[in-house]
């Protein structure tokens, strides 16, 4: 598997053989390949036996990097109650009710809003309560997300940065 200027995944025939062999097939209609013959023969194939599976050919895309990660940003792989969450009123109920704790969150919550930033909390709380409801362990913080006080209420790491005087700027740099 190569990627493209855009980080795309792009699967070559040897890729799909390989997919088979491993017992991966059913991930074969969700990935991109090159074009190939081989390719263009399964899908006539598939056709002619009515079968209900298709492999999708890779078409580069005229966007530019930023242009591709702002349509990536609209486009969060969640459930729509996730997306329409009002994460910030969330956040602000569970901030201790002291003058340090609330400020830190108003901080960070405005700049997280300044990089348009807040459907990656949406996303990241989604996780969360996904990984706990499963009982999927997750670390306890790594890099400079553990410098943002927000990510700790929402459970992403378990480092109190106001404990520690982390600078929540730290992460958003």
């Amino acid at each position: 598997m190569r990627t493209d200027s855009l980080g795309i995944p792009i699967f070559d025939y040897d890729d799909a053989v390989n997919l088979i062999y491993r017992g991966q097939s059913s991930l074969l209609p969700h990935v991109l390949f090159e074009k190939h013959q081989v390719i263009d023969q399964f899908n006539k194939s598939a056709e002619d036996l009515s079968a209900d599976v298709e492999l999708k050919t890779y078409t580069p895309l005229d966007v530019n990097q930023k242009e591709f990660d702002s349509l990536l940003q609209q486009t969060w792989f969640m459930p729509d109650r996730a997306k329409i969450f009002d994460i910030e009123t969330y956040v602000k109920q569970i901030t201790p009710k002291n003058a340090t704790a609330q400020q830190r969150v108003d901080e960070e919550l405005a700049a997280f809003r300044q990089h348009n930033l807040i459907d990656v909390l949406k996303f990241l709380h989604y996780l969360v309560e996904t990984l706990r409801k499963h009982q999927i362990t997750w670390g306890v913080g790594r890099g400079s997300s553990v410098a943002s006080y927000v990510l700790y209420l929402l459970g992403v790491h378990r480092i109190d940065s106001i404990q520690y005087q982390l600078d929540w700027r730290e992460f958003l740099r």
